[in-house]
C-alpha cells in the first residue's frame, strides 16, 4: 500500500538500475580481474544470473525516448552488464535474455519506434565484435559446448549425470510420474523427487534425491500440487503479463515504459522457470515481488 500511494518517478529507477549494472561489474573485475570466470558473489549463480538479465533488459525500457547523453550511458550500462552476465556463467540466463530480445524487436515494431532500437543493438553488437578481437571469452565457450555435448551424451544413454543429463533426467521422469499418476492435488511439495526418482536412470538416481525441486518450475508445481497449483503459478505470470501488454499501448510514455519493464519482468522469470525454480530463493523472489509492486500499481494509477 506504501509502494501504491508513492509517487514512483521511473526515469530515477531506471537509474538505479543501470548504476547496479555497472557497479556488478565493477566488482566482478575488482575481484577476479577477469570477466571469463564464473563469479556470483554470495548468491546463487543461476538465481544471480537471470536477476543480471532482468536488469540488463530494464535498463533499455525507455531507449526511445533518451537523448544522445541518456542513450550513451544506456549503453555503457548495457555493455557492463553483459559482461558481468558473461562472468555469471548462467548458460540458461544468456538463452533467455536473447529470447526476451526479440519480444523487445516485436514491442518497438508495434510501437514504431523499432528504429532506435536496433541502432542501439547495432551499436552494442559493434562493440562486443571489437572487445572479443582483444579479449577471448574461453569459459563462456567451453560453458556452451560442455552443455551440447552434455546433452548429446544423454540422449545417446552415454551419461545421465551431468549437469545438464540429471536436468533432463529429472523432466523426463516427472513427465513419466504425471502419465501414470497425477492426484488432482499432488504429492506435496517435498515428495515430488522421492515420487519421480523411481522413473529416472539409475546413474542419475543418487544425484536427482539431493535435491528438493527437478529444475523446472511448472512441471514441479503440477506434480507437487496437481493442477491447481500449475494454474496458480501461471496465474502469477500471465495475469500480470495481460496487464502490462494492454499498457503498452498508453499515450503517455512513462506508463510504456514501466509496462515494458513489467513484460520483461514476466518474460523472463518465466523462461527462468523453464530451468528452475522460479520462486525458490530469498533473492530472486523479493526481486519479483519489488519489481512488480512498483510496476502494477505504476501502470493502474489515475492521474492525480
Amino acid at each position: 500500500m506504501a509502494i501504491f500511494k508513492a509517487r514512483v518517478n521511473i526515469s530515477i529507477l531506471l537509474y538505479g538500475v543501470k548504476v547496479g549494472l555497472i557497479l556488478l561489474a565493477a566488482l566482478v573485475y575488482f575481484n577476479t580481474n577477469t570477466f571469463d570466470v564464473r563469479y556470483s558473489g554470495s548468491m546463487n549463480a543461476t538465481a544471480y544470473g537471470n536477476i543480471m538479465g532482468a536488469m540488463l533488459l530494464f535498463s533499455i525500457a525507455k531507449i526511445s525516448q533518451e537523448n544522445l547523453i541518456e542513450k550513451q550511458f544506456t549503453l555503457f550500462a548495457f555493455f557492463s552488464g553483459g559482461l558481468a552476465l558473461i562472468a555469471s556463467g548462467t548458460r540458461g540466463a544468456w538463452i533467455g535474455v536473447l529470447i526476451t530480445m526479440c519480444l523487445y524487436i516485436l514491442i518497438d515494431y508495434k510501437k514504431g519506434e523499432l528504429k532506435s532500437l536496433l541502432k542501439f543493438l547495432g551499436l552494442t553488437v559493434l562493440m562486443a565484435i571489437v572487445l572479443v578481437n582483444f579479449v577471448k571469452f574461453p569459459n563462456m565457450e567451453n560453458r556452451m559446448l560442455l552443455a551440447k555435448q552434455q546433452v548429446i551424451n544423454w540422449i545417446s544413454g552415454k551419461d545421465n549425470n551431468s549437469s545438464v543429463g540429471v536436468r533432463m533426467e529429472m523432466w523426463n521422469a516427472s513427465i513419466k510420474q504425471i502419465n501414470q499418476k497425477l492426484p488432482l492435488t499432488g504429492f506435496g511439495y517435498r515428495n515430488v523427487n522421492p515420487i519421480i526418482v523411481k522413473h529416472a536412470s539409475k546413474e542419475a538416481q543418487s544425484q536427482i534425491i539431493r535435491y528438493n525441486h527437478i529444475h523446472n518450475t511448472y512441471l514441479q508445481h503440477l506434480i507437487a500440487e496437481g493442477v491447481l497449483g500449475l494454474i496458480a503459478i501461471l496465474a502469477l505470470l500471465l495475469l500480470p503479463l495481460r496487464v502490462f501488454f494492454v499498457k503498452i499501448k498508453d499515450k503517455k510514455d512513462n506508463i510504456v515504459t514501466a509496462s515494458t519493464m513489467g513484460v520483461v519482468l514476466m518474460v523472463s522469470f518465466a523462461l527462468f522457470g523453464v530451468s528452475n525454480k522460479m520462486f525458490g530463493g530469498v533473492f530472486i523472489n523479493a526481486f519479483y515481488v519489488f519489481f512488480l509492486a512498483i510496476l502494477l500499481p505504476f501502470v493502474y494509477k489515475k492521474p492525480s
